[in-house]
């Protein structure tokens, strides 16, 4: 029972941010947004909460390069390449110095990065973990719990219903009307 109604939830959610972007803002392509968004709510569906939170940092990551790519006639001047960390945070700076995200918003898109992460590097950050607190007896974090993972989810798509609110997307939609 539970699980069915956590799956219609989801399902729910997705429509809501799918609405917000296909329909709000439909002259920006956020298929690979959606479609990110649409993996990360698949593999919460079936218990994948690392799957899922590394899903919602692809989201965000789409989401803002399609936004800054929007309208431009050049490539970005993003630093595009293998270091992603590096590509997401100049992403989210250029979010906020444009009016796409609020201040608020911008600390939960760093919230949603760190968790994707924390979920990428798991092994990694799970050794750091043990070598930190194990010898000395402490406990440390060994998962990423289906609530976590939902609520990264639901935070994702929060930032994303919010977009067509933006005063960069609103600025833009204006501009285009104009022409």
């Amino acid at each position: 029972m539970w699980g069915q109604y956590l799956a219609d939830e989801l399902d729910n959610l997705w429509t809501q941010a799918y609405g917000a972007l296909h329909d709000q803002v439909s002259n920006v392509r956020f298929d690979l947004t959606l479609l990110a968004l649409r993996e990360a709510v698949e593999c919460q569906k079936v218990n994948c909460t690392l799957a899922a939170s590394i899903m919602c940092r692809n989201t965000i990551e789409s989401v803002l390069f399609a936004l800054h790519q929007w309208q431009r006639k050049r490539p970005a001047q993003i630093a595009l390449g293998w270091d992603q960390r590096r590509r997401i945070r100049s992403l989210i700076k250029w979010a906020k110095g444009n009016g796409v995200l609020t201040d608020r918003q911008v600390k939960k898109a760093e919230e949603i990065v760190e968790q994707g992460d924390f979920a990428a590097h798991f092994e990694e950050r799970v050794s750091e973990e043990r070598l930190r607190h194990g010898t000395q007896g402490e406990s440390y974090r060994v998962d990423l719990g289906s609530q976590e993972a939902l609520h990264t989810i639901k935070d994702t798509i929060k930032l994303l219903t919010a977009i067509p609110d933006a005063s960069y997307v609103k600025n833009r939609l204006n501009s285009k009307c104009r022409n």
